[in-house]
C-alpha cells in the first residue's frame, strides 16, 4: 500500500492569503488552506462557501499522512483516520454517539431559526458531551450575536434526536 505523503510543491502556485496568521495561510479560488508545522504538519483545507474542510497531519520525519478527518467549524466530525508507519489504517466514528447529523441540524436550524450554519462565519459551533441535572446527552451546541449591543443566543440541541434542549440569550462579558 503506497502511502500519502506531504508534498510542499503541490501548493507552490497557490498565493498567499495575507489575512490570517498562520504559519503559512494559501488560497486558491474560493480554497484556503493553512499549514502548521511544529511536531507535525498540520493541513486544514476549507472552503468559503461553507463551513466544512478536511485536515490532514503528517509526520515531520518523513511526511507520511498520520490522520486525516472532516471537520465542520473547525471540529473534526466523522470518521477519523489514523494511519500507521506502514499506512495501515484504523478508522474511529466520531460520529457515533450523534444519530441526528450536522446535515440534518443545517437544514433543521435554517427551517427553524432562519440562520443558514454553514454558510455564516460568526457564528460558534460545538459539540459535546453536556452534563445536566446528573444525566448526560451529546449534544450539538450554536451560539451566535443577536440585534442586542454585546449579547448572543445560544441553542443547544439534543444529538440524538435533534430535539432543542436549551435556547438562552445573554451578553458577553467586557
Amino acid at each position: 500500500m503506497d502511502i500519502e505523503k506531504f508534498n510542499y510543491s503541490k501548493y507552490r502556485n497557490m498565493e498567499f492569503d495575507d489575512r490570517s496568521s498562520s504559519l503559512i495561510s494559501l488560497k486558491e479560488n474560493d480554497k484556503r488552506i493553512q499549514i502548521h508545522v511544529d511536531n507535525i504538519v498540520t493541513v486544514i483545507e476549507t472552503d468559503t462557501n461553507n463551513r466544512f474542510g478536511i485536515t490532514k497531519t503528517y509526520s515531520r520525519k518523513d511526511f507520511s499522512l498520520l490522520t486525516e478527518c472532516t471537520t465542520f467549524s473547525g471540529k473534526n466530525i466523522g470518521i477519523l483516520k489514523r494511519y500507521d508507519s506502514i499506512g495501515q489504517v484504523v478508522e474511529i466514528n466520531l460520529d457515533k454517539d450523534y444519530d441526528f447529523s450536522i446535515e440534518e441540524l443545517i437544514k433543521k436550524v435554517e427551517k427553524e431559526y432562519k440562520l443558514n450554519i454553514n454558510k455564516i462565519s460568526n457564528i460558534g459551533f460545538d459539540r459535546r458531551f453536556v452534563i445536566e441535572n446528573n444525566k448526560g446527552k451529546y449534544c450539538y451546541i450554536i451560539l451566535f450575536p443577536n440585534a442586542i449591543h454585546n449579547g448572543y443566543r445560544q441553542l443547544t440541541f439534543d444529538g440524538q434526536n435533534g430535539n432543542l434542549i436549551e435556547d438562552k440569550s445573554g451578553y458577553f462579558e467586557e
